[in-house]
């Protein structure tokens, strides 16, 4: 298990405050780079150096009309049609 992912579960686990984490990470083993990048707070960063990635689903789903919306329609087709 790597530093820095050792170190973010130890330190979840312990409950500290946000002064005890920021000290923690001073005093930890964790590189100059990954102590920057965990005290920025960017996740996407973090998830880079544990080689994790985002999990995000992108889909598009085209609705279902509802059965107003059809009555609408078919008034507007028969009111074309006449």
């Amino acid at each position: 298990m790597s530093n820095l992912l050792s170190f973010m579960i130890e330190t979840s686990e312990a409950g500290l405050s946000r002064e005890e984490f920021f000290a923690a990470i001073e005093n930890s083993d964790l590189t100059e780079a990954e102590q920057a990048v965990v005290r920025s707070g960017d996740i996407n960063a973090i998830s880079d150096l544990l080689g994790t990635q985002p999990k995000i689903v992108c889909c598009i789903v085209q609705p279902e009309p509802d059965e107003d919306e059809e009555q609408e329609e078919d008034e507007t087709k028969k009111a074309a049609n006449a």
